[in-house]
């Protein structure tokens, strides 16, 4: 069975950069990421509502967002890498019809004891910051 292959950490530097993640945005990809979470807000699933409160589309919540940036990084780093922590802020909704395209590059590193690589990330929604942050892995 072939894979990504693994990236080891010593070929890891700072200012390198990750390849982009582009992903179409549905409704249905809201829906059912609002409901996995638990999130009822109407704002995710209630489209007359929505409208009500000014907005175009359904937007996605934050989970799903930092789903996005969890599948994003761990795509690029491969299973030995753990994902131990991530802080995003949000800015402009990602919508439904929306490209959300995800781009980080490597800002820092550590050595012994614990390897670990934090990588600064940039989520845009058709163009606009739709979130933006860091997220710190640790390799074995």
């Amino acid at each position: 069975m072939s894979g990504a292959p693994t990236l080891h950490f010593e070929d890891i530097g700072v200012g390198q950069s990750l390849p982009t993640l582009r992903a179409e945005v549905t409704t249905s990809s809201i829906v059912v990421s609002a409901m996995a979470t638990r999130d009822f807000h109407p704002i995710h699933h209630d489209l007359d509502k929505v409208r009500e409160l000014g907005h175009s589309e359904l937007f996605l919540n934050i989970f799903a967002s930092n789903a996005y940036a969890e599948r994003f990084v761990s795509q690029w780093a491969g299973s030995e890498a753990r994902l131990s922590k991530m802080s995003i802020r949000l800015g402009a909704p990602c919508y439904a019809g929306n490209t959300l395209r995800i781009e980080g590059t490597v800002s820092d590193l550590g050595g012994a004891p614990m390897r670990w690589v934090e990588v600064e990330i940039r989520a845009y929604a058709n163009e606009i910051v739709h979130a933006s942050g860091v997220v710190r892995l640790e390799w074995p």
